[in-house]
């Protein structure tokens, strides 16, 4: 038993080294021949049986052995071979719907990235028109009024927050800018 499957096993290693080297076909008449070698050898294992019970064997199972078993051999490599490319496509299958899956998703960021550009350029379109506005009023003060009067400390003070405010919508602009280059496409 131990050398019939020891002979089966090296038969099968010789065979993949030596005679199936095109690993993408299968073919009926070498697989068969494949069977029929690892048939005729564990017929052959046979011979390290007791003598008494060599000839009962042999003539049992020798048919069989020969005849039905390498077609065995041929249904069931080709249903493994079958399932191997048929996991394989699977596989590839699977990684080509996560690649998928992540671009969509990148999509999805670049998308809102770029609706919160157009978002904070119109915030800050909106909300600099009236800052300019304030700007020149807080100017129009500090000029009318004199130079150490309260008004014309208000004004400075206004003049001074517009500018941070300003300089906010400054901020906004380019990323709104920033925004809208790096997701164009």
């Amino acid at each position: 038993g131990v050398l019939t499957v020891f002979f089966a096993a090296l038969t099968g290693v010789l065979w993949r080294k030596f005679v199936y080297k095109n690993k993408e076909s299968l073919k009926f008449l070498p697989t068969y021949l494949f069977g029929v070698i690892v048939h005729v050898l564990m017929l052959l294992m046979m011979f390290f049986m007791p003598r008494e019970m060599i000839l009962i064997v042999f003539e049992t199972i020798t048919l069989p052995v020969i005849v039905i078993y390498p077609i065995v051999t041929v249904v069931l490599s080709m249903l493994l071979v079958r399932q191997k490319y048929r996991n394989e496509s699977i596989l590839r299958e699977a990684k080509a719907l996560q690649a998928l899956s992540e671009m969509e998703v990148n999509l999805r960021h670049q998308q809102k990235m770029e609706a919160i550009g157009t978002l904070a350029g119109g915030v800050a379109h909106e909300i600099n028109n009236p800052i300019n506005g304030i700007m020149n009023y807080a100017q129009i003060i500090i000029d009318s009024s004199e130079k150490e009067s309260e008004a014309n400390l208000y004004g400075k003070a206004i003049i001074e927050e517009t500018e941070r405010i300003s300089g906010i919508v400054k901020n906004l602009l380019q990323f709104s800018r920033q925004e809208k280059q790096s997701h164009s496409y």
